[in-house]
């Protein structure tokens, strides 16, 4: 069992283009340990989220790239239900992503 937590998420601007932006980390319920964070993107014309950055249990990053360049070339995407929740807290409005 995991649990998810959200702390940052909004709209971001690179290269003129605006895009949005999430902080997704990921811990195990068990012991309560961070498992994994990851940096998000999503710009106008991505069907999904795209991971820019991710960071494993030591924080050490496993792949590091600056907001919406992870839509360039090869993609790493979040899994649906991530999808389908990140996207109902934008729908929620300002305030939504607690």
């Amino acid at each position: 069992m995991a649990t998810v937590s959200v702390p940052v998420l909004g709209e971001r601007e690179a290269g003129g283009v605006i895009g949005w932006y999430a902080e997704l980390l990921l811990f195990e319920h068990s012991e309560l340990l961070n498992k994994a964070a990851y940096r998000l993107s999503r710009m106008p014309g991505d069907r999904t989220w795209v991971v820019d950055s991710d960071f494993e249990p030591s924080g050490q990053p496993g792949r590091l790239q600056t907001f919406g360049s992870g839509r360039l070339g090869r993609k790493r995407t979040l899994l649906p239900p991530f999808v389908a929740e990140l996207d109902r807290l934008i729908a929620q409005g300002p305030g939504g992503a607690t």
